[in-house]
């Protein structure tokens, strides 16, 4: 439990070249949220970015050093999430029939202590900690934060002199309708998704929204698949399904009527790795992004947002088997 391993080590200062248990024990804290350390024990440089990223994420001194602060944020930070939208009851057992202990209200803030391995109809519960209770809740009920982050692609000298942000990886019940809608197949696999408004700075279109699924069924060699979805009065309707596509995906500065360039990242699958600007055209954005051309040799991007998640199975947004 998240709670009980800070605890044993909130007393402990770590920085680069650390080695031991509490190192373990904070590499194995950082993964629970999608880190992606190998837990050996060695405080080295991936550890360090980690925790740099941690800090900069809940706004502490970024210096690579997990003191107090840092181990507290981790217990309060790194395990919080929220309640999005209407009541939810917090479970003695992870059991839909379970006796409830509490009812939390939209926006209550919940820490994560822990994790069930069993799925309840292709879904985790959390052990959590809310309003002085400690219960279980199912994922699809509350929101998670990751703050992790990849390193961006260097590619034909392309550079991008703008700190990338995780995708939202919260469980949306309109955004899922409209990926079923934009999909229309049944699902023999789990497919996850993460998402991010165009209107991410409050200058971009409205009620479009950006969704990258994850799975055997929508990835390949290649990359994944990205819709663009647009919010009408019956919920989401697709515009464009971009296949083919890895991280990072960038939210341009530029734009044609007031709709972003997209710039995507291909590689894979013998494709020469390589940034592609796909433009809106009026109705759509190209659904071919290979045959779009490169970003020219040199190309220096410094506006607008890039969203580039670190990964693991089960931190994305799941969709249903249906």
């Amino acid at each position: 439990m998240v709670n009980e391993i800070v605890k044993a080590v909130a007393d402990i200062t770590l920085r680069r070249g650390a080695t031991g248990n509490g190192v373990k024990a904070l590499q194995s804290l950082l993964n629970y949220r999608g880190a992606g350390l190998t837990v050996d024990g060695v405080f080295g440089a991936n550890t360090e970015t980690r925790v740099l990223e941690f800090q900069r994420a809940v706004e502490l001194l970024a210096d690579g050093i997990v003191g107090t602060k840092t181990w507290s944020a981790i217990r309060d930070g790194m395990a919080q999430a929220r309640v999005p939208g209407n009541a939810i009851n917090l479970r003695a057992t992870p059991d839909r029939t379970a006796t409830i202990i509490q009812t939390l209200q939209s926006e209550d803030k919940v820490r994560i202590l822990g994790r069930s391995p069993v799925l309840d109809e292709d879904y985790r519960w959390f052990q959590v900690e809310a309003r002085q209770k400690t219960g279980w809740v199912r994922e699809d009920l509350i929101r998670l934060y990751n703050p992790f982050t990849i390193p961006l692609p260097v590619v034909n000298g392309v550079t991008i002199q703008i700190r990338p942000r995780p995708w939202f990886m919260e469980i949306d019940p309109k955004i899922e309708a409209g990926i079923r809608s934009a999909l229309t197949l049944g699902f023999r696999d789990r497919i996850r998704y993460m998402f991010q408004s165009l209107d991410f700075d409050g200058t971009g279109p409205k009620g479009i929204m950006l969704v990258y699924l994850l799975g055997s069924q929508v990835c390949g060699t290649s990359g994944c698949t990205l819709l663009v979805l647009q919010s009408t009065v019956n919920g989401y309707r697709l515009m464009s399904r971009i296949p083919t596509v890895q991280q990072p995906v960038i939210i341009s500065n530029q734009n044609i009527n007031g709709y972003p360039d997209l710039i995507v990242y291909t590689a894979g699958g013998g494709l020469t790795p390589a940034y592609r600007r796909l433009r809106f055209n009026g109705s759509s954005y190209p659904t071919s992004p290979t045959l779009e051309p490169a970003l020219p040799t040199g190309t220096k991007l410094t506006a607008g947002v890039v969203l580039a998640s670190r990964i693991t199975p089960d931190l994305a947004a799941p969709l249903v088997a249906v």
